[in-house]
């Protein structure tokens, strides 16, 4: 029981509440390196999502930078999965 509370000491330690406003660099980082963000690869995979939703005929989504990263790093910088869930969403939005 003793190795079971001192994990969740554990993990207590590292949570980082919804309201904070500062991020410890190491777990920015981290999770940079978790999901592949890089300046290079924000920059490429933020240009080839707009090229991607620009060329689409039936949705006219927003192509601002926050709002686009929002999809590119919940896919893990995947623009395909990226422009799936922009599709979704947009469309979702617009039935209700």
């Amino acid at each position: 029981m003793s190795i079971f509370l001192s994990n969740m000491e554990d993990l207590r330690t590292k949570f980082v509440r919804y309201e904070s406003s500062e991020i410890e660099e190491s777990d920015l980082l981290s999770a940079k390196k978790e999901i592949g963000e890089s300046d290079e690869i924000r920059t490429e995979c933020l240009q080839q999502l707009r090229k991607e939703l620009q060329n689409l005929k039936d949705i006219d989504p927003c192509l601002e930078e926050a709002f686009l990263l929002r999809f590119l790093r919940v896919s893990k910088f995947s623009v395909p999965k990226a422009l799936q869930r922009v599709q979704k969403a947009t469309t979702s939005k617009r039935k209700f």
